[in-house]
């Protein structure tokens, strides 16, 4: 009964899901749980908790969560950006090799029921130990800092689906160069790798998720209303 119930909600269908199917496969599931005392299982990415007075959906990949208890549906999305290298100098050459000063840039764009941000985590590597990460910083005003820890920077801006996304070399001073890492040659060289598109590709609205799972949850709030009445 579980592989057929995980067949009609995951994969998440494109179609209309099958309510009827869901519903009657669920029940079955539930019914055999209780009389196990089983109350929580897992279908694929879903957690059910049949617990009749703490009722909870759960449904989590790597990059996205979808929660629904007591009517309250909670979602996040995160969704890694490319890593980017910044080499901290002010000589314009075509290549430049790793003993430099550089930055590493991982970024980061999520968005918690509803709140979306980019969040960058940066960090100096360096063999001059009087370089700080700050140094060739030049961070926005509309840019919180979330964590600093030596030579390890992670900051964090609003955003909305429809802007252009952020140029990371714009967190840096002029004496900042946009490289690239070439592996083979095991040394970077001078190039803009900016993309420019907007956010929206990076912020699923897990529509189709959270209907899934609110599905869920109403048909086992009425397998104990029908309980009930039996």
């Amino acid at each position: 009964m579980i592989e057929e119930l995980q067949k009609l909600i995951y994969p998440i269908p494109k179609n209309p899901i099958d309510k009827a199917n869901i519903e009657k496969y669920l029940f079955k599931i539930m019914r055999t749980s209780i009389l196990e005392k089983k109350y929580e299982i897992e279908i694929g990415p879903y957690i059910l908790n049949f617990n009749p007075d703490n009722l909870k959906v759960f449904f989590e990949t790597e990059f996205s969560k979808v929660e629904m208890s007591l009517q309250d549906i909670y979602y996040e999305t995160s969704r890694p950006i490319e890593t980017k290298y910044y080499c901290l100098t002010n000589e314009d050459k075509d290549t430049y090799s790793l003993d430099i000063p550089y930055y590493i840039v991982e970024g980061n764009i999520v968005n918690i029921n509803g709140i979306t941000e980019e969040h960058f985590s940066l960090e100096l590597i360096t063999n001059n130990p009087n370089l700080n990460i700050t140094d060739g910083l030049n961070i926005p005003e509309n840019f919180n800092i979330v964590t600093n820890k030596d030579n390890e920077l992670t900051i964090a801006h609003s955003i909305e689906p429809n802007s252009k996304r952020t140029n990371p070399l714009s967190l840096f001073t002029t004496g900042t160069k946009s490289v690239y890492y070439d592996e083979q040659q095991d040394l970077f060289i001078k190039k803009d790798t900016y993309i420019d598109e907007t956010y929206q590709k990076y912020l699923p609205n897990l529509s189709k998720e959270k209907e899934i799972v609110t599905f869920i949850y109403n048909t086992m709030k009425d397998f104990y209303n029908k309980y009930k009445q039996q």
